[in-house]
Formats: C-alpha cells, sequence, structure tokens
C-alpha cells in the first residue's frame, strides 16, 4: 500500500483505490530508486494485495538482494512463483517471506510484521500529534461552530501532501472490508472539513456522499 500511494500522489488523473494491485512499470522504477538510493538499510517491500507484476522485473533487484525482506506474499497471480524464478537466492521463512541469504541474522533478531504494524503505527501518532493544537484560552472552531481550546487542527493536514495521502489512504484500506460486505454503502459529513475527507476518500472508493450544512440542508455528492 505505501508505494501504492507513494506513486499515486505523483500523477493528476483519476485514481481508485483497490485491494487487488498491479506493480506497473513506471511502480517499479520508484521502487528501485528507492532500494538503489537505500543501500545502508535494510528495505522491507509488503507485498499485500500485489496480484500480478510482468516476469522477470524484480530480476533487476538481484544485486541488492541481502538489503531486501518482502513480506506477505501472496500466491495470487503466481506472484511468489515469480519471485522466486527472479531472485533465485532468496530464502523463505514460512510461506510469506522471503529475503537474502545475508540478512539471517537480522531476521532471527527482528520480528518483520511488528516493525511493519509499529512503523505505521508511529507514523500516524506522529502525523495527529503534529495536527494537536493548544490555545491560552477557547477558540471559534471555523468547521464546525464550536469554540475549543485543545483540539485537532485537521487543515494542517491538507497542508503536507505525504500526511494527507498517507491518512486518506489508510482510511481507504481501513474501511474498504465494510464497503464490500456493504455494511457501508455512503458518508455522511457535518463540518467542513468531513466533507472534504468525505469527498475524497468516497472518491478513492467509488463510494457516494452526502453532507448537511448547518443549516440541516441536505447536499449530495454522486460517485466520481
Amino acid at each position: 500500500m505505501l508505494f501504492f500511494f507513494i506513486r499515486q500522489k505523483k500523477i493528476l488523473k483519476k485514481i481508485r483505490y483497490s485491494k487487488d494491485y498491479v506493480i506497473s512499470d513506471n511502480l517499479f522504477k520508484d521502487i528501485f530508486e528507492c532500494i538503489n538510493s537505500n543501500q545502508n538499510k535494510v528495505i522491507i517491500l509488503d507485498m499485500r494485495n500485489i496480484v500480478f507484476y510482468n516476469p522477470r522485473m524484480f530480476g533487476d533487484l538481484e544485486p541488492y538482494i541481502d538489503k531486501i525482506v518482502f513480506v506477505n506474499v501472496g500466491n495470487v497471480g503466481s506472484v511468489k512463483q515469480r519471485l522466486v524464478e527472479d531472485l533465485e537466492g532468496l530464502e523463505w521463512e514460512g510461506e510469506s517471506i522471503g529475503f537474502g541469504t545475508g540478512l539471517k541474522v537480522f531476521m532471527m533478531s527482528s520480528n518483520i510484521c511488528e516493525l511493519i504494524n509499529s512503523y505505521r503505527k508511529d507514523k500516524i501518532i506522529e502525523i495527529i500529534f503534529d495536527l494537536v493544537e493548544n490555545e491560552n484560552k477557547p477558540i471559534l472552531l471555523e468547521s464546525s461552530g464550536l469554540y475549543g481550546n485543545y483540539y485537532v487542527n485537521i487543515k494542517k493536514m491538507f497542508l503536507n501532501v505525504d500526511n494527507f495521502y498517507f491518512i486518506m489512504f489508510c482510511l481507504a484500506e481501513m474501511v474498504y472490508p465494510y464497503i464490500i460486505s456493504k455494511r457501508i454503502n455512503a458518508f455522511v459529513s457535518s463540518s467542513k472539513n468531513g466533507a472534504i475527507i468525505a469527498n475524497i476518500l468516497g472518491g478513492l472508493l467509488d463510494v457516494k456522499r452526502s453532507a448537511f450544512d448547518r443549516g440541516r440542508t441536505e447536499i449530495f455528492y454522486g460517485a466520481l
């Protein structure tokens, strides 16, 4: 998901979130550049929801194999089989984690799944704490019409593109199962900030949106 969000924030065309994703040539170039420019670090590639990539694509990563860990590798679309063919030096821990032989010590001392979950959690907490405002006296919050001296300033998130996309795609990933199970079929908001988030999230997930202004007038936004 992380590389998907990195790629999408660079392009202006309409986008959709999907639980299934294909690694395109352009996305692989971004992955390769990231690995090549961070040769002193261990790179963890989360392959969750990857269902297809072109044959031999990952063969270009052979020189960096001892710096890469593949996690959540599935068998959908023969993704695992292609990785095995592209990178013959990979060793496997269980069915879904592949790594170079030079990373044996690292793998023995690390819980990869916990590292990934910890990074995401820490990143979200970091973003939220940056949005918290603590004023000396209550001020009027324009988006809700309420007064408060300790609040989360959502507008600040809109000003940081990287953080904004990260949060939007995390939200999309959390909400997606409810869309599929039809437990959610629309997003409803009652504030200006909420309307912006609902509109963008609805566009990503192809879900209709509705908002209510302070006069309780209903405004409907059809799915993009």
